[in-house]
């Protein structure tokens, strides 16, 4: 993940499919929190199905990366965590490289205290505690002050209490932004197949070129 502004994360590519089940590359970034929002900026050619499809596969990443954190916790130590509701549990996913992307972040915000930083910017909660005195911690509220809907509700037994990884902290994102240019797509393209050859130099560049052309259109 990138701490550097203005953006919130990598450019990370993926391959999705159309309503045709024609294969698209896409590049997806999200913004640093702008004006109260985080973006989520999807570059490469989209239809209206591609996008909705793409949101909701990539909240159920980031609900499943909470969850794979939870089942690590307890291979460390058994019954330390009891899940007792996964939102996403029935959800099938269309885009298998989106859902794997969410599973990244998901597991990130947890690891990662500047993520939660970050994110909490842009949520108006008070019943959430975002973890931003540990290292590493769940973005979780006590179930019985929240509200909303949750991604994942469980028990913990360190401290005898049943959480829940608020919706917020699961789609983060409250805007969806498309760069269809032609040097978008022909970017995301080319970055898909540096990341998938392990062409570490041409993916750092193309990252770059993917940040520029957001941030200047060049």
């Amino acid at each position: 993940m990138n701490s550097s502004e203005p953006f919130l994360t990598d450019p990370i590519p993926v391959k999705v499919y159309d309503e045709a089940n024609e294969e698209r590359i896409l590049t997806l970034i999200f913004s640093a929190p702008m004006d109260g929002h985080i973006n989520l900026v999807i570059i490469g050619a989209v239809t209206k199905a591609i996008v909705d499809r793409l949101n909701s596969d990539l909240a159920a990443g980031v609900g499943t990366g909470y969850l794979n954190i939870m089942n690590e916790k307890n291979q460390q130590e058994p019954q330390s965590i009891f899940i007792k509701e996964f939102f996403y549990q029935d959800y099938e996913f269309a885009f298998k490289e989106v859902v794997e992307f969410g599973m990244g972040l998901g597991m990130a915000i947890y690891r990662q205290k500047f993520l939660r930083q970050k994110i909490s910017q842009v949520i108006a909660n008070d019943a959430i505690d975002w973890g931003l005195n540990e290292k590493e911690a769940f973005v979780k509220a006590k179930e019985k002050d929240y509200t909303e809907t949750p991604g994942v509700v469980f028990w913990e037994k360190k401290t005898d209490t049943t959480w829940v990884i608020p919706g917020e902290a699961v789609k983060f994102w409250s805007n969806i932004l498309v760069n269809e240019s032609d040097k978008g797509c022909s970017l995301a393209k080319e970055l898909y197949q540096a990341v998938h050859s392990s062409d570490k130099q041409a993916t750092k560049k193309l990252s770059s070129a993917i940040e520029s052309l957001l941030l200047h259109g060049e």
